[in-house]
């Protein structure tokens, strides 16, 4: 922390879920009042709260109820979408995540962090040719969510 402070840099705790008996579970901050009493506990504004989304909606299912509670220790968002079984790290708004819920959350606490695509579910396998399209089709994605972030 004292190097942070001296460096003008963040530190982020990630949100984490785990695979036991073939099942997610809990793990490090899943549980939103765990989360801030990490953060808390650091004592320093250089130390804030990262949500992946992907792995809230995972382990809590609403996405917006961590948001609302991490609030203004809310520094970082890895943002992907999945089917609410398995981390498949899939473009927002294509699999079951309510990314329209999750704008207004983050709008509600005055969201301005930053957010980090984690689609590598999305990207990874498709041939050398279609990346530029993906990559451009992502950034758009990206867009419209903080579009609907910062508008209304």
């Amino acid at each position: 922390i004292p190097y942070a402070e001296k460096f003008g840099i963040n530190i982020t705790i990630e949100n984490m879920w785990q695979h036991y008996d073939g099942r997610i579970n809990y793990s490090t901050c899943a549980d939103p009042a765990e989360h801030c009493a990490y953060v808390d506990m650091a004592g320093s504004s250089r130390v804030g709260a990262l949500l992946d989304i992907g792995h809230s909606a995972l382990v809590i299912g609403d996405v917006t109820k961590a948001i609302r509670a991490l609030g203004p220790r809310l520094y970082a968002l890895h943002v992907h979408d999945n089917d609410l079984v398995d981390d498949l790290h899939h473009l927002p708004f294509s699999s079951k995540i309510d990314f329209d819920a999750v704008a207004d959350a983050l709008r509600e606490i005055g969201y301005a962090g930053d957010m980090t695509l984690e689609c590598d579910g999305f990207i990874g396998n498709l041939p050398e040719e279609l990346i530029p399209d993906a990559a451009r089709f992502m950034c758009q994605t990206a867009r419209l969510l903080v579009a609907k972030v910062v508008s209304k």
